[in-house]
């Protein structure tokens, strides 16, 4: 996979304000799609500087898109001070949050693709 090094921005979801993140190295970049494409899995980990903000150096984005609605459906993210966190009532309630115990980004990935098939199952 090739590594970019760029300037990302990050959104947060509660106070609708866009941030930057100091220069980030893409280390995960993944589509999958479900169900003739009406689902659309989008799984993104860059390297960024330790900080308080991000502990670990990984700013993760794993997120469920519902294409024929164009909504997402379930998220993944992290940053302080919540950790690694899923995002289940994204409709509904976008503050509601699910600590996720996890030792890194890719067992957040696996943690959040196990649970995709049930969110899809809801839907159809």
């Amino acid at each position: 996979m090739k590594l970019i090094k760029k300037r990302i921005l990050t959104y947060d979801i509660h106070s609708y304000k866009v941030c930057f993140v100091a220069d980030a190295k893409l280390i995960y970049d993944q589509q999958i799609h479900f169900l003739e494409g009406r689902y659309e899995v989008r799984l993104t980990a860059y390297e960024v500087p330790k900080s308080k903000k991000f502990p670990d150096g990984v700013k993760l984005s794993c997120v469920l898109l519902d294409l024929l609605q164009k909504i997402p459906r379930l998220l993944l993210d992290n940053h302080e001070p919540y950790g690694y966190h899923l995002h289940t009532k994204m409709q509904h309630d976008k503050a509601h949050r699910v600590s996720v115990d996890v030792r890194d980004f890719e067992e957040a990935i696996e943690y959040f693709m196990g649970h995709v098939p049930r969110v899809i199952k809801d839907e159809i």
